[in-house]
């Protein structure tokens, strides 16, 4: 079973020493893979530094998280042998992660004991950032995600997040999908779900485009699972508790970068297009209308470069409709059996 790490960089030089030396500690073989995606910090050079045997491309300027996963994933495709693809691993791998040392040693066995499996979810718990540069990480017990929730809105949520792990998601079990901060598909799951050559939607560029993801597999049925032995930690940017209301969501966005308001807000509306059916549009209505309603007019409102990006996005929403056209033809899970996941959220 091949381990293939994908490594997205952007900005990261304050993480990647903590991160890479956490994979220098792994207990069994791996591969890594990265792109730089036009950091002006001095993370090409630490990637040089840390792992001079990794195989790295430097972009020009930030192509965003999905276009480049996909530009790792076509390199990925053309240097293995399609009949190799289902006993490899392909890892997307945020640069603020630190790897527990038997990462690979457990996620290869869970691998290797489940061949029905299509994709793996570590237990990931936070880490903090200490000292006055920065530098230094605590690694927490509260945890980040041990996986994808799906709640009657449609809005990703991850599991457990903000809880004090207490044991509480120590057994193994499916769920309705895996995140992108890190965790592990096989290649051929990953060929089965792609639409033309994007594994991941290039129009979302940034946020959300792993829930896109994780819904497209589990509506062709694919099988996500919860690994607990695999343990990593996450210096994530913004923290809170799983479930939040629709005002307390709003009053967070305040604090958001502009960015990052635009994109979350048209994102979701994007998977919204592309991934319901109309059954799944009238049951969970009024309460799916009221929270995206609510939060699109606030944004339109109150957010100018959120705003700009709604006004703009005509020609992505066109093509969510074409991508539709082609999940819905893929379908192999009945929409009641996806929408039963809204059960365990």
């Amino acid at each position: 079973m091949r381990i293939v790490f994908h490594l997205l960089t952007f900005n990261g030089a304050r993480y990647l020493p903590t991160l890479f030396s956490s994979l220098s500690k792994q207990t069994e073989p791996w591969e890594l893979r990265i792109i730089d995606n036009g950091s002006v910090d001095e993370s090409v050079a630490i990637v040089r530094e840390y792992m001079p045997h990794a195989i790295v491309t430097v972009n020009a300027r930030n192509l965003g998280f999905a276009e480049g996963h996909n530009q790792l994933m076509h390199f990925t495709r053309d240097h293995i042998a399609p009949e190799e693809f289902a006993e490899t691993l392909v890892v997307f791998l945020n640069q603020d992660i630190i790897l527990a040392p038997d990462f690979v040693a457990t996620l290869r066995a869970a691998a290797l004991s489940h061949p029905e499996v299509a994709a793996f979810a570590p237990k990931l718990f936070r880490a903090e950032s200490v000292g006055e540069d920065g530098l230094e990480f605590s690694q927490t017990d509260v945890l980040d995600s041990t996986g994808f929730s799906l709640p009657p809105t449609w809005r990703f949520e991850e599991r457990g997040a903000g809880a004090v792990d207490r044991g509480q998601f120590d057994s193994r079990v499916d769920i309705v999908g895996v995140g992108g901060a890190l965790a592990g598909w096989r290649l051929s799951a990953l060929e089965e779900v792609k639409i033309g050559d994007e594994v991941f939607s290039s129009d979302f560029f940034l946020y959300r485009e792993d829930c896109d993801l994780a819904l497209r597999a589990a509506r062709q049925g694919l099988v996500s699972r919860f690994v607990p032995e695999c343990k990593a930690w996450h210096v994530r940017g913004l923290y809170g508790a799983a479930r939040r209301s629709l005002w307390s969501r709003l009053w967070d966005r305040r604090g958001n970068r502009p960015l990052q308001q635009a994109l979350s807000s048209r994102n979701q509306l994007l998977l919204i297009v592309q991934n319901l059916t109309w059954t799944d549009l009238l049951l969970s209505s009024p309460r799916l209308i009221f929270q995206e309603l609510g939060r699109t007019v606030y944004s339109f409102v109150f957010e100018k470069e959120t705003r700009r990006y709604l006004l703009r996005a005509g020609p992505h929403f066109k093509r969510a409709l074409a991508r539709r056209a082609v999940i819905m033809g893929r379908a192999r899970l009945r929409p009641s059996d996806l929408r039963a996941w809204m059960r365990h959220a």
